[in-house]
């Protein structure tokens, strides 16, 4: 049986490593072979014997300092886990009832893996162009374990994208409601233009190391207005836009491999024609409101088709409690966080409103916390 010594640094070729500071694991991702392997650590000055018997077998060991392993075939650099998670996020993992955080509006604070709060929450929800001008950001959460998630906008065209210029003017419709009139467009979304366009946000995405994307605006028919948009666009446009968007996302590798997932947003009405093809769903509001001024409008139930093919559907509700006086509170709780049928198995996390998805969050029964954020 050959003996490599592994030394901390790097990972390689047929190995997986993950370490943090309570654990250290590596995993054979390649064809079966027998490897005996010892690492030692340099500040500790232990040593940790593992052997990987076939391909994926996975050892684990304790251990109280950081490190990363290498071996003799291809050197690949990697961070480090934060403590307490794997620094692999399976995709088995990503199942109803997952935890998860969403902050669109802010980057990240992203120093050091301390700043990802809750670290409990596995799958996060981002703004893919401040991943892209952040290009930290996604690394350390990559680092830590984390599953993460690519917002941007695949039915509106907004002023500050840096793409606007290659949009026709042609494709360019009604802008959407306040508070976003000045600032977002719809898109004729069944332009094939459109599409090759949105395609290239979609290479952006697995480039900068998105696991999948979440796509928003894809449910324009809805809105008030004899025609919102300005193309009227109907449910089976935008549900034949996103079978396209997915079939092309799922032929893109993602830096670990994977085919990159996309999800669905909001849109009740086409939830049953999509459910076989996307990945997720992210809902905002399903739950209808307690705010006696909106009308109330639940549609939790028509996901339940994703929790019953095994897919998650994190939900996003804005008790107004929460946004006019910063604290939820107890008839929204009641309203919000009572169990019920209809988002059984739904990942929930509160927030302040739509307009404002920062660092502040909440889950049902926990303290809010918050996200540390860069206040740009």
């Amino acid at each position: 049986m050959p003996r490599r010594r592994l030394c901390q640094g790097m990972i390689v070729g047929l190995f997986v490593a993950s370490c943090s500071t309570e654990s250290f694991r590596i995993h054979l991702t390649g064809s079966p072979v027998e490897h005996e392997a010892r690492c030692q650590a340099r500040v500790a000055y232990n040593r940790i014997a593992l052997t990987v018997l076939a391909a994926g077998s996975s050892v684990s060991a304790r251990r109280k300092d950081e490190c990363r392993v290498a071996n003799h075939i291809k050197a690949v650099e990697a961070k480090p886990a934060a403590a307490g998670s794997s620094a692999l996020f399976e995709l088995s993992d990503f199942k109803p009832g997952v935890e998860w955080e969403i902050v669109l509006h802010q980057p990240i604070k992203h120093d050091t893996v301390a700043d990802l709060i809750p670290s409990a929450a596995k799958v996060w929800d981002i703004d893919m162009g401040l991943g892209r001008d952040y290009p930290e950001m996604i690394p350390l959460l990559k680092g830590a374990g984390k599953f993460v998630i690519c917002y941007f906008n695949a039915g509106a065209l907004q002023s500050w994208n840096k793409d606007i210029k290659h949009f026709p003017k042609a494709v360019i419709g009604h802008s959407l409601a306040y508070p976003y009139d000045s600032e977002e467009w719809y898109l004729d979304i069944r332009d094939l233009t459109v599409l090759e366009l949105q395609k290239a946000r979609l290479d952006v995405a697995a480039k900068i190391g998105c696991d999948a994307v979440d796509p928003d605006n894809v449910d324009a028919w809805q809105q008030d207005g004899e025609d919102p948009t300005g193309f009227r666009l109907k449910p089976s446009d935008y549900t034949k836009y996103l079978k396209n968007l997915a079939e092309y996302a799922h032929s893109i590798k993602t830096k670990d491999g994977n085919r990159l997932l996309v999800g669905q947003k909001n849109a009740p009405e086409i939830a049953e024609n999509l459910v076989s093809t996307l990945d997720f769903a992210i809902l905002e509001s399903c739950r209808g409101t307690t705010d006696p001024d909106e009308e109330n409008w639940p549609f939790c139930e028509d996901f339940q088709a994703y929790i019953d093919a095994g897919k998650p559907v994190l939900q996003i509700e804005y008790p107004p409690s929460v946004e006019k006086t910063g604290k939820l509170s107890s008839s929204d709780n009641t309203y919000y966080c009572t169990p019920k049928d209809e988002d059984k198995g739904f990942s929930k996390i509160l927030k302040w409103a739509s307009a404002q998805l920062d660092g502040w969050s909440q889950f049902c029964g926990d303290d809010p916390f918050r996200t540390p954020v860069i206040k740009e």
